[in-house]
Parts: C-alpha cells; structure tokens; sequence
C-alpha cells in the first residue's frame, strides 16, 4: 500500500505506545488494559486502521520526530517536545496530574516548598515531563520509563517518593490497597494525540473528526 498524497491506500496507522499497567499493556502476545478498549473505539470511530508498536518513550519520541506516518494517541504535550517537532493534533479533555506518592507507612510529610530541603531524598518518575517539572522547583529525580518496576523500588525502600500520572498510578493494586497514597500535586499538564510530520492529511483528519465523539477516558469512568 502507498503512502504517498494523494494516490496512497488507507494502510494501517503506526501506533506507537509505551507500557503503563493497568491501562494499556502486553500480555501472551495480547494487548490489554482499559486504554487500549478505549482505542479500539477510536479506530471504530475513525475509520482507519491502528496498527500498535510497544517501545520506550524515548523511541516514541524519535519515531514521531520522523518523516514516516505514526501516531500516539496519548503523550504529554511540553515545549520540549514542540521543539522536537512532534505535532499534537487534538488535546485529551482530562488532563494528566503529575503526583508524588509516597509508601502509606512514610510517616514523613514532603510538600512541594520543602521537597527540595529534605535531605538525600530519592525520587524516581517514568516521564521526561516530570524530570522538568521537579527541576523547576530544584528537585532531582531518576528517570525509569517502567512504572510497575518504579513502584516495586518504592515498596522496597529503594525510592522515597515518585511522580507519576494520576491516570496511571490511581488505578494500580498498590493504590486501591492503600500500600501508597498521593502526598502533593506537582503539576497539571495537558495530553494529546501527537503525530509524526510524515502522517499524511487525511488520517489527521480522520482521527481530529473522531475525537470529537470520543473521550479517552469514557472506559476508566
């Protein structure tokens, strides 16, 4: 099938996505989870035909900085990645809460005014958007793109606190048991489908129509 304008046949659209358990994952060879049910609406909806690659963010984000067509149908919208000319298309309605959490045992109380004053703290996160967001207030953070291993290290006293997406971290096991509990809003960021320059006009289109009768959290609610 071509992708070339004008000529080219709807071939199925690349879709790049980075594991976050429990919403949209890969298991035996089958993809899972809330997000993905949600995607399969989209795809309904739209027309075309989503075709999923797994990988880490930081591929994600070379393969929509490309010339060739690809889409996420989920990615935090940053001036970083504006610069890397990553094109947003639509904005999700629900915006994402960067959060700490901490282990519901810490006894200690971190805010955002004395997280940076608090001794050999460690904090580890799965996102570049929070590396950013913790550096404004002078606070360090490691960068691991799994989220399930990075709340192992947290039960495991590896790390003190991690800052993750309320969408993800909310809905895991470890938060419905209350093994971990949200300490303080780092910040609110916006997310979107973002897609390569080389995504031709046409599924662009398709995929800006859809969305107008179709919420990306419709399942999770």
């Amino acid at each position: 099938m071509l992708w070339s304008s004008g000529l080219y046949a709807l071939a199925p659209l690349p879709i790049y996505i980075f594991e976050i358990r429990p919403l949209i994952y890969q298991e035996d060879g089958t993809i899972k989870g809330a997000w993905y049910q949600s995607f399969e609406r989209l795809e309904k909806i739209s027309g075309l035909n989503f075709s999923y690659q797994f990988m880490s963010i930081s591929r994600l984000e070379l393969f929509l900085m490309k010339d060739r067509p690809g889409c996420a149908l989920t990615l935090i919208k940053s001036p970083e990645r504006e610069k890397m000319k990553i094109h947003f298309i639509t904005e999700h309605s629900d915006k994402t809460l960067l959060t700490l959490y901490q282990r519901a045992d810490d006894k200690r109380q971190f805010s955002l005014k004395t997280l940076k004053t608090v001794e050999g703290i460690k904090i580890a996160t799965n996102t570049p958007s929070a590396i950013n967001a913790l550096k404004e207030i002078g606070v360090k953070a490691e960068l691991l793109f799994n989220i399930n291993s990075i709340v192992r290290m947290l039960a495991l006293r590896r790390v003190d606190g991690i800052v993750a997406s309320n969408l993800a971290i909310e809905r895991m096991q470890e938060f419905k048991d209350g093994k971990i509990h949200k300490s303080f809003l780092v910040k609110t960021v916006t997310h979107g489908i973002a897609c390569s320059p080389g995504t031709p006009p046409e599924y662009i289109s398709r995929l800006q129509k859809a969305t107008k009768s179709w919420s990306l959290n419709e399942k999770l609610h």
